[in-house]
């Protein structure tokens, strides 16, 4: 009889599921995105990053904290699960009225009256998504991420067909738009398909209780999440024009682009891991230790590679007319790269059941990142991603000290992710002359050949453990 697997073995192999999902849905993404990078110009790309944020935004409201109140339940039965259904339809319903209704002044208030038929357009999104909550948390919270990987990959090849096409053939700014409606309406699908669940003609009071007991702290932090995700977007879009967003678009894309492969590949496991363990402090920090530091170490060296090769990849990738982007990018890695340390901080307190606090530290944590950013936006591009990079440093010191005051993890816990950042600092250092000296191309291979290099052998002297934890669970995985 064979072993039933370990619950570290379990997340391992959760988090291979999610990486392939990440690596395949953000490859195909990259690709579409330089094809739509040279077929749109700068103001198409704003005006949609602007109008997607402001929907993006209202679909965190509709669905008020109850994804996650489902992830964390302990009994899921479907009086409880068609009780949260219906209550997200209907906010998702009067949340697309309203983005209907407001969409000619909410436009106007941005500066940028183009916006307000794209934002009648993506209401019905709105709707879509909110059908796909609860099939997308039952499969979290039976960890099943090999069917949400399956529909990462497919919704990933439709929307970039959708998208494609639609550009060739000179739809402009509605390309994007109906490229996120398809992958919405996909995905509509898939989950359900999935799940294998069907909501009741039931509403519970009770549930309803429990939901806003637990969901209304989850939705401020939601909500102050997605203002603080988006106020770049809002702040550069409303001040700047829908171009100079266009070019903040694109650096923004890209080092999201490989921060979301690293660190939002064990961001799916680590609320309902942390869950697992939060009546064993032992081992909860050492779960959110080697969370944190796998995590920044496959960040820390894969933004460092991104800031020295930008100069090349952007103009080479997107076209000439991108290289207002360059140097946006290039600081924006540090301010990545930094804000790993502390990533999970919020899964952390949300484990145990701090969501009160959780709420206050995402709250200081947009006050400080949207004071930044309103101080620096009249200085340029640079100056809003240095900003950024500050705002990152406060945030995460801050959120450490809460997290050792309320949950009892140390200083100690944050050891080895720092040491991997720092690894990669200094493997930057010989990138940034390799891309200088080596003019083209093939600097930048070079540039991030030597780069691993020099990072894989600082990784050996200073962080040891970590690099044979990481190979013991890819051995693992490869055998799975």
């Amino acid at each position: 009889m064979s072993t039933p697997p370990s619950l570290r073995q379990r997340a391992v192999r959760n988090v291979g599921w999610a990486a392939v999902q990440k690596w395949f849905v953000r490859l195909s993404g990259v690709v579409t995105f330089v094809v739509l990078g040279r077929l749109l110009d700068p103001a198409e790309i704003g005006l949609a990053a602007l109008a997607l944020a402001a929907v993006g935004f209202l679909a965190v409201v509709a669905d008020f904290g109850m994804s996650t109140y489902l992830v964390r339940s302990e009994d899921a039965d479907r009086r409880r699960t068609s009780t949260v259904f219906w209550s997200t339809l209907v906010l998702g319903v009067l949340g697309a009225l309203l983005l209907v209704l407001l969409s000619a002044p909410l436009a106007g208030a941005l500066g940028e009256p183009r916006a307000a038929p794209v934002l009648q357009a993506l209401a019905g999104g709105l709707v879509v998504t909110t059908l796909t909550c609860v099939p997308a948390a039952l499969l979290v919270r039976r960890m099943q991420f090999r069917a949400l990987a399956a529909r990462g990959v497919a919704a990933a090849v439709v929307g970039s067909v959708v998208g494609i096409s639609l550009a060739l053939a000179g739809a402009g700014v509605w390309a994007l738009v109906v490229q996120s409606l398809a992958q919405n309406g996909f995905s509509l699908v898939w989950f359900w398909a999935a799940a294998r669940w069907r909501p009741a003609p039931v509403v519970s009071v009770e549930v309803l209780r429990d939901v806003w007991r637990v969901g209304s702290p989850v939705l401020g932090i939601d909500v102050v999440q997605a203002v603080r995700d988006r106020a770049d977007q809002l702040v550069v879009g409303g001040v700047a024009g829908v171009e100079v967003l266009g070019y903040w678009t694109v650096a923004t894309r890209l080092v999201g682009l490989v921060h979301e492969v690293a660190m939002s590949v064990m961001d799916l496991v680590a609320l309902p891991l942390f869950a697992r363990l939060r009546g064993d402090l032992p081992r909860f920090t050492r779960a959110y230790e080697t969370a944190g530091a796998m995590s920044t170490a496959l960040l820390a060296p894969a933004v460092a590679v991104l800031a020295a090769v930008s100069p090349v990849v952007v103009p080479g990738l997107f076209g000439p007319q991108w290289e207002p982007a360059v140097l946006p990018a290039q600081v924006l890695c540090v301010a990545y790269g930094v804000g790993a340390v502390g990533y999970f901080n919020r899964s952390a307190l949300l484990a145990f059941d701090r969501a009160g606090t959780a709420w206050a530290v995402a709250t200081a944590s947009l006050v400080v990142h949207v004071g930044v950013l309103l101080v620096a936006a009249g200085w340029g591009l640079v100056a809003l991603a240095w900003g950024h990079g500050l705002a990152s440093v406060l945030i995460v010191v801050g959120s450490a000290l809460v997290l050792r005051r309320t949950v009892g993890v140390g200083a100690s816990a944050y050891a080895r992710s720092v040491r991997a950042l720092l690894a990669a600092v200094v493997a930057l250092g010989p990138m940034l002359l390799l891309t200088g000296a080596v003019p083209g191309w093939a600097g930048a291979v070079l540039a991030a050949a030597v780069g691993a290099v020099v990072y894989g052998g600082l990784m050996l002297l200073v962080n040891r453990r970590l690099v044979a934890e990481a190979l013991d669970d890819l051995r693992g995985l490869l055998r799975r």
